[in-house]
């Protein structure tokens, strides 16, 4: 079998063959198998893929937050040369907020509502930098004005319930980036929000990856976000890595069954399509009973171009196709170009 690749290039993230199980009464739940995946100084990687694909738990694992739960984590996850999974919690409160930091996909939850917004910014700035409370409120202000709250002298005061949605989240933003870390992650940043202000987030999020330097690992559902957005992406099924390429060559030349299903299953207006949107029909597999052969099998409708029945006894290797490209999948490179749907 061949061996995992990944995109190559110098990595501020570099994530190995990461493993996260959760034991239950009923068995193993696999949230994520086997993923590999490196995120470069500045760049914005996409991690897409339906729900209980393993995203947001790839997130959580980065940050070191599975710890307290039952889950099991192993595997290599390198952020600037220093393996977060074997790091002592004491390294990883140091880095979580002032190296790393996260946007979570529900800001009401995320915000203490008893406290103002203005003081949960600055409390970040706080725990990382030896300053006045005067010094770090002025930070925090700073920091309100810059991800685009109205008043934020006046709007410092003010609690959670007093924003909205959109404006939460920008307040989450807020605290996230007050230490200016080197790696954001942001879980679902535009879920519920109505599209022009997913919009301003979105283009928020650009701005200030420009502006501070830092890498941004955006996780969401949505393959329009991505494609406004990211740099590359890794497109994630049953807690596995399906395919991986830079987005422009992603949505010019998929070549994962998988990603042709969500390709074909959302509207695009850079190209004709005379037919009806396609879902992709079925279900994904329990986490619990992971197939023996490739975990998207039951759902594809090219597993029969494969002879010998090998989709459904062998699982796939994510081998590199070319020009940073990896791809899981038993069909050869040619019939990927003469399968593929047009109007993915």
């Amino acid at each position: 079998m061949p061996a995992e690749t990944t995109l190559p290039g110098d990595s501020l993230l570099s994530v190995r063959d990461l493993r996260v199980q959760f034991p239950t009464d009923d068995g193993i739940v696999r949230s994520v198998d086997g993923l590999s995946f490196d995120v470069a100084p500045g760049e914005i990687v996409g991690v897409v893929g339906e729900s209980g694909s393993g995203k947001s738990v790839t997130g959580q694992a980065i940050l070191g937050l599975l710890r307290r739960t039952r889950a099991r984590v192993t595997g290599e996850i390198r952020f600037d040369g220093r393996d977060l999974v074997a790091a002592p919690e004491a390294e990883l409160r140091r880095l979580r907020g002032a190296e790393l930091a996260m946007v979570f996909q529900d800001p009401l939850s995320a915000l203490h509502p008893y406290y103002t917004v203005g003081s949960q910014v600055s409390e970040a700035y706080r725990v990382h930098n030896r300053v006045s409370k005067r010094a770090a409120r002025e930070r925090a202000t700073q920091m309100l004005d810059r991800v685009g709250i109205p008043e934020p002298h006046r709007r410092y005061d003010a609690y959670p319930h007093e924003f909205s949605g959109g404006m939460r989240q920008r307040v989450m933003i807020a605290m996230a980036l007050v230490c200016t870390p080197r790696l954001l992650i942001a879980d679902e940043p535009t879920t519920a929000l109505d599209v022009t202000v997913q919009a301003q987030i979105l283009e928020l999020l650009k701005d200030l990856r420009d502006e501070f330097g830092s890498a941004v690992l955006l996780v969401t559902h949505d393959l329009g976000v991505v494609a406004e957005t990211c740099d590359s992406v890794v497109v994630m099924y049953a807690g596995q890595c399906v395919e991986q390429a830079g987005v422009e060559d992603l949505f010019a030349r998929p070549q994962a069954p998988y990603t042709w299903g969500l390709l074909g299953s959302m509207p695009r207006v850079d190209q004709d399509r005379r037919d009806r949107l396609a879902p992709i029909g079925g279900q994904p597999p329990s986490l619990l009973a992971m197939p023996p052969g490739c975990a998207f099998e039951p759902r594809c409708g090219y597993h029969e171009e494969v002879p010998d029945g090998r989709c459904r006894t062998e699982r796939p290797a994510l081998v590199h196709s070319g020009d940073g490209h990896s791809v899981r999948c038993h069909l050869t490179t040619g019939q990927r170009l003469t399968l593929r749907p047009v109007t993915s």
